[in-house]
């Protein structure tokens, strides 16, 4: 006798309220966009005098890591303009400018003095995308954010953390930009600029809703302390399938 056990799921709902985003920009499973040059690169090659060695392809690892979760790609080209001028105290002064393509994505630096302690401002500064996405889930599972490391994009460097979606629905990218090089360049429409993993063996199923501005505005977090208002956010209280009451 066989038994077959499904394996349960979590669903995550996305919401946007950009018909452009929902058509052509939606969330999507990392097995459903594979590098180009991990899909052409070959699994293995010959070394002089010994028989055929294995390349990355083979690793087991780097295999996992690019068909496990989600990204989230970009939904508008942006262009970014690192440039350095002299003060009057012949001090070097960097400055950042940006502009997205679809002229209503924003980029917010926060205030060095929130995030001085890991770094200088010279070297890096951190910029924070307002996304387009809310997300919401009614398990309390968690997610992890990092770079999408095997796609080569490092332009923009996305800040490691983990969240839940089930009282806070925001997914704003907090990330930094190297001020070190003078430099033009642009990020474009598609580019996955971040990896979601989620921490969690159950199966995750994407449904993507676009909304009114309205409807998506009411899931937003509303900050009511200066500090830690997350933390003061009501949980949904979870009901126990064989408790009768």
């Amino acid at each position: 006798m066989f038994f077959f056990i499904r394996r349960s799921k979590v669903v995550l709902d996305c919401f946007t309220y950009l018909d452009y985003v929902y058509q052509h920009s939606p969330i999507e499973q990392a097995a459903e966009n594979i590098p180009s040059w991990f899909k052409n690169a070959k699994t293995s090659y010959k070394e002089e005098g010994f028989g055929p060695s294995a390349t990355m392809k083979k690793c087991p690892a780097i295999v996992k890591t690019l068909i496990t979760g989600l990204y989230m790609p970009l939904w508008s080209d942006v262009r970014l303009e690192i440039s350095s001028s002299r003060t009057e105290n012949n001090t070097i002064k960097k400055e950042l400018k940006w502009n997205f393509a679809d002229e209503k994505t924003s980029m917010v630096p926060h205030p060095q003095e929130q995030w001085k302690m890991f770094t200088q401002e010279d070297k890096l500064l951190h910029v924070k995308i307002n996304s387009v996405w809310n997300f919401k889930t009614k398990q309390d599972v968690y997610f992890y954010w990092t770079q999408p490391f095997y796609h080569k994009q490092s332009e923009y460097i996305i800040v490691p953390g983990i969240d839940s979606y089930t009282t806070s629905h925001n997914t704003s990218i907090n990330g930094f930009i190297n001020l070190e090089k003078d430099r033009e360049f642009i990020l474009s429409q598609g580019t996955p600029l971040v990896h979601i993993i989620p921490l969690t063996d159950k199966r995750v199923e994407l449904k993507h809703h676009l909304v009114s501005q309205q409807e998506y505005d009411r899931m937003q977090v509303i900050p009511f302390t200066f500090v830690d208002y997350y933390k003061k956010l009501k949980k949904p209280k979870l009901k126990c399938p064989f408790h009768k009451k």
